[in-house]
């Protein structure tokens, strides 16, 4: 969708808000479902504050005109929970997609894209907080779900590949991770084209997987292709960007760049605060990989700063939903404590 279709569909919007009174239900359901596609839009665009407005509004006016478990209805909770995945509100995301899961099933079926989409959002989530049993369950259902209902050369059913080469990935298993990425990115590339975002997704995957062999040099090489190409396609305020800055910046650090690693995570930091809100979870992961460089370097006062920021946001991040910002968490008030050990020893 572009930049015009975006200004036309607002515009269609405002249109309908103007025009339409309570009798004219058609007028606020065909508004309801202009705000579905904006939603879409924003989503791909990452912003998900904005998608997640949209979603939730088209759903109230669905509910309010056709009813409860209506197929729009249910759609937009999908929606909704898939815009909460990207805020990284994992319990709220699984309350909503549980609930349009087992409604779609019992409306729509097992094998409606619909449902498999609730499917594939709702083990999304257990992957993120890592429960890798019941994801990769779940996965492996939406995929077969998705080869038989859409085929295999179908975006979905390479989302679904994709998805589950990431949890093999994360778990371990990474020459099956890598043959299964292998196999979405060579479909992708000839659906979608090289500079696609679905493209650049099983490439960055493929980046990671060189980083867990430790092959730092060739995967930095790789983050870097993806980060220019995301900045060329998405925008430079795209959430996907600090994610490969990141991961650029630690394969950096891991070649013993120390000095070259800390100045990227100050680009990271800027870039995320400005762009993302200081209080995106990426932004958390950024702080507790400056202040291991900054200690590394004997830059102590300045890492116990960072932690100390770091620390201060925990109350954002419930353990329980979220597992990685947990164990940061954890580390980080270890690491804090030492530096500050160090600190009383020398004074």
């Amino acid at each position: 969708m572009t930049l015009g279709v975006l200004v036309k569909l607002s515009y269609l919007i405002r249109e309908y808000s103007y025009s339409m009174s309570s009798s004219q239900a058609d007028c606020v359901i065909k508004r309801a479902e202009l705000l579905q596609k904006l939603a879409w839009f924003y989503r791909c665009q990452g912003q998900y504050n904005s998608a997640l407005c949209k979603a939730q509004e088209a759903s109230e006016i669905f509910e309010r005109l056709q009813g409860k478990d209506t197929p729009m209805v249910l759609s937009s909770m999908t929606t909704i929970g898939d815009c909460l995945i990207e805020q990284f509100k994992f319990q709220e995301a699984e309350c909503i997609l549980q609930k349009s899961r087992t409604l779609q099933e019992q409306t729509l079926g097992s094998s409606n894209p619909e449902t498999l989409r609730s499917m594939g959002n709702l083990a999304l989530v257990w992957l993120n907080q890592e429960r890798y049993d019941e994801a990769e369950s779940l996965f492996r259902e939406t995929l077969t779900g998705r080869q038989q209902t859409l085929g295999s050369n179908h975006p979905d059913t390479l989302l679904s590949l994709n998805n589950l080469s990431v949890l093999l990935y994360q778990k371990g298993s990474f020459g099956e991770a890598e043959k299964l990425c292998k196999a979405s990115l060579e479909l992708r590339l000839q659906l979608r084209g090289p500079d696609h975002p679905d493209v650049l997704e099983s490439l960055e995957i493929l980046a990671d997987l060189l980083e867990s062999r430790g092959d730092y040099e060739n995967a930095e090489q790789q983050f870097r292709i993806v980060l220019d190409s995301i900045k060329m396609v998405s925008g430079i305020l795209h959430p996907r960007m600090l994610t490969l800055m990141l991961k650029v910046a630690f394969c950096v650090g891991a070649q013993e760049r120390n000095e070259e690693a800390i100045r990227l995570y100050r680009v990271a930091l800027n870039f995320g605060e400005k762009a993302l809100g200081s209080e995106h979870r990426d932004l958390i992961i950024t702080r507790y990989n400056l202040a291991g460089e900054l200690k590394v370097l004997g830059s102590h006062k300045e890492a116990a700063h960072h932690l100390q920021i770091m620390l201060a946001s925990r109350a954002n991040y419930p353990g329980s939903s979220n597992p990685l910002v947990n164990r940061l968490m954890s580390d980080a008030q270890e690491m804090l404590d030492f530096l500050e050990n160090r600190y009383s020893d020398s004074g």
